[in-house]
């Protein structure tokens, strides 16, 4: 099986995706730093979007390998509403800003996860900060200020989590950065969010610290999906 060189994928509900065209820019430039030619990665990404029934739930996938863009119109997904962590032992990532190379390691983890009865492995730097989930980014609250991995803890451009930063801003909502470990997040809300589940609340970390009780996730979870758009005319 050919190594994917870059990947990108969004949920489809009716026909409406949330920031359609943060995922089109995402994955032209992933294809262009693998070799690829931006120009027809977007062509790919619209393509899938038109090939997506208007009816329904479906997942959409766009891969670009061996210098050929193939897409996968996944139906029904299963979507998730809350969400329990454990923390990896080790990273495995080789690309960690471009989504593609490294989802079938990441999916291995995910699967060990799994196995320890939860739903997402967290990824921690050297020195021991939390990046992100293995197929999500991160975030917290303490207190009114919602707190999130440092940018220079490399990481995949998370269009989830950059509307939800939008959206904060627009409220005036206090952000912070941060070099966080684990132990660190004891007593804040924790969310993990993807283009698949959007936001999910942790619940409990297998192993890690005890969280605050979930006030605020589902507020932010029906903001996001009013931000869904239908294909344009």
């Amino acid at each position: 099986m050919a190594t994917v060189d870059a990947a990108d994928s969004w949920l489809s509900l009716d026909g409406r995706v949330l920031a359609f065209e943060a995922h089109v820019a995402r994955f032209s430039r992933a294809v262009e730093f693998s070799g690829g030619d931006a120009t027809a990665a977007e062509a790919a990404m619209r393509a899938a979007r038109e090939a997506t029934p208007a009816a329904g739930a479906f997942f959409p996938r766009v891969d670009f390998a061996d210098g050929r863009f193939e897409r996968d119109i996944r139906p029904d997904p299963r979507l998730d509403d809350a969400a329990v962590l454990w923390t990896s032992p080790n990273d495995p990532r080789t690309t960690p800003a471009v989504k593609g190379p490294d989802l079938p390691a990441l999916a291995e983890l995910n699967a060990e996860a799994a196995e320890a009865g939860a739903t997402e492995a967290v990824l921690l730097s050297f020195d021991g900060e939390v990046i992100e989930g293995a197929f999500s980014a991160m975030c917290w609250w303490r207190g009114d200020t919602l707190c999130y991995p440092d940018e220079d803890l490399e990481r995949i451009d998370s269009v989830t989590w950059r509307t939800v930063k939008r959206l904060a801003a627009a409220d005036g909502v206090r952000m912070s950065p941060e070099f966080s470990q684990p132990a660190d997040l004891e007593g804040c809300e924790v969310w993990i969010m993807n283009a698949r589940h959007g936001i999910r609340p942790v619940t409990s970390w297998v192993g890690g610290p005890p969280l605050a009780d979930l006030t605020r996730a589902s507020v932010w979870r029906a903001r996001l999906d009013t931000l869904r758009e239908g294909v344009m005319q």
